[in-house]
């Protein structure tokens, strides 16, 4: 087979972390509602109050709140721009005085990319037998292949895109697309577009 060409995108960063104190949710919605959209989740088991932090050239991230301190980032396409978010929320925690002068940890937790095939297409049938593949066109449009090592789940749609989730690293998303290329083209699903063979 020829050299596969693709093109990457970082949709998302998902972050996790933990600020080292606790967070009254009502008093954070109050000192945050006028600088930013709010959203307070009263959910007895899992409240949080959900924070919408934009940028410029409309990029934004959703920055969650617990009540014990756990961070949650979602939405941000860009790594820098999702730490300045959570930066910039505790920041102002701290002056409103909604929470003490407390350190906070953050870490990548998943990183989410759309892969355009430019030369290829991966085809999996319907009736594919394929170890590690879930394929339900009648509840979802894709077929899910879950990779074990790098431990990611690859999103196959028919137009050809691919979706690449659950890797806290770039380095893991380029070597999980090689492994993912290797198990399809073995599996017979990897089609060469026409003046590729």
């Amino acid at each position: 087979m020829g050299i596969l060409k693709w093109n990457m995108q970082i949709t998302n960063f998902i972050f996790s972390g933990r600020l080292e104190c606790t967070v009254n949710l009502k008093q954070a919605r109050e000192a945050l509602a006028g600088h930013y959209q709010t959203f307070l989740n009263g959910s007895r088991k899992f409240p949080s109050l959900r924070v919408i932090v934009k940028g410029c050239s409309g990029i934004k991230a959703a920055v969650m709140l617990f009540q014990n301190g756990k961070i949650v980032c979602t939405g941000s396409y860009n790594e820098a721009f999702g730490r300045a978010a959570v930066e910039e929320v505790v920041k102002k925690l701290k002056e409103q005085g909604v929470i003490e002068e407390c350190s906070y940890h953050l870490q990548i937790q998943n990183i989410v990319v759309l892969i355009q095939p430019r030369n290829f297409a991966v085809v999996v049938p319907d009736n594919a037998k394929i170890e590690n593949v879930v394929c339900d066109k009648h509840t979802f449009p894709a077929a899910v292949y879950l990779l074990r090592d790098p431990k990611v789940s690859f999103l196959i749609f028919p137009n050809s895109k691919l979706i690449c989730a659950g890797a806290p690293d770039l380095r893991i998303v380029d070597r999980a697309v090689n492994v993912f290329l290797k198990e399809m083209e073995r599996h017979k699903c990897l089609v060469l577009m026409e003046g590729e063979r």
